[in-house]
């Protein structure tokens, strides 16, 4: 069973799934907290069409902006009322990027409207123990009929737990590996996220400590992928290694798949390993930078 540590954290609140002194989850939520739409189903009408006819804005009530559905082999007018389920969320660092959606059938059943609350009563579900440092939030979560909900008049809870570290690392693009001696960088671009595997060491390393460098790397980028919730294509540039050595860590990598939800590529003209990873949500990173 996990616990589930929530403290006040800027404009909103920081969550940590936590299991056997690990962390398993991290959540950013609040009233003023973008949340994920994606996977909804809802009724909009139809505002525009764009200038080539092939896309529609449509206004749905509840969703912070228009969404853009792609007409398709549909027949639909301005005013037209259509159901649609979103498939990306709006961008939080291009703005120009909004929701995104396609039509279905109305018979289709509307999902019930998420709200900002929904991840976190999600997330606690099935703890053993939920400990938060905020009483109105504890009400609300115990009348979702969460158990085991302790409020605790503390602003340090996460120190208190040992995690304060952790959270203090959140925003950290860079990591040491302790066992092997490597590195890692993360690096955002606009198409991908990057990861760079790298020894510490400017002298030539053996090929036993270039594979055992790789091997770490991954079980610690697998980690962040899902603690920082990166999403879209994912690249990483492990140290070379042989032929052999390489198919090795890629069918470690391919064993990982279904537990992280991704779906291994395979390798790059570069060298790089190329991995995509369904959407669920924000990136940590742009949810930490609002709050």
């Amino acid at each position: 069973m996990s616990d589930v540590l929530i403290s006040r954290y800027g404009a909103g609140f920081l969550a940590l799934k936590v299991k056997n002194q690990s962390v398993e989850d991290v959540l950013v939520f609040g009233p003023t907290i973008p949340f994920s739409y994606v996977g909804c189903t809802v009724d909009g009408k139809v505002q525009s069409k764009s200038p080539d006819g092939k896309s529609l804005n449509v206004d749905c009530a509840g969703v912070a902006s228009a969404i853009l559905v792609e007409i398709g082999k549909h027949k639909i007018c301005v005013g037209d009322t259509v159901r649609v389920r979103i498939t990306h969320d709006a961008s939080l660092v291009e703005p120009h990027k909004g929701h995104k959606g396609r039509i279905v059938s109305s018979s289709v059943a509307l999902t019930e409207r998420s709200d900002w609350l929904t991840g976190v009563v999600n997330m606690c579900k099935n703890a053993s123990k939920i400990v938060l440092n905020d009483a109105v939030l504890a009400q609300k979560l115990t009348k979702n009929d969460l158990k085991n909900v302790n409020f605790k008049h503390s602003e340090t809870i996460f120190d208190d737990a040992g995690y304060g570290d952790f959270v203090e690392s959140l925003m950290d693009a860079s990591w040491l590996l302790d066992e092997s001696g490597g590195s890692i960088t993360l690096d955002r671009s606009k198409v991908a996220w990057c990861f760079d595997v790298n020894t510490s060491s400017v002298e030539t390393v053996s090929r036993s400590r270039v594979k055992k460098v790789n091997h770490e790397a991954w079980n610690l980028i697998n980690r962040k992928i899902v603690l920082l919730n990166l999403s879209g294509l994912i690249l990483i540039d492990f140290i070379e290694m042989s032929r052999t050595e390489t198919d090795h860590l890629l069918e470690q990598i391919k064993k990982d798949q279904t537990l992280l939800g991704i779906q291994c590529l395979g390798r790059t003209r570069a060298g790089l390993i190329e991995i995509t990873r369904k959407r669920h949500g924000y990136p940590l990173w742009d949810l930490l930078k609002i709050c």
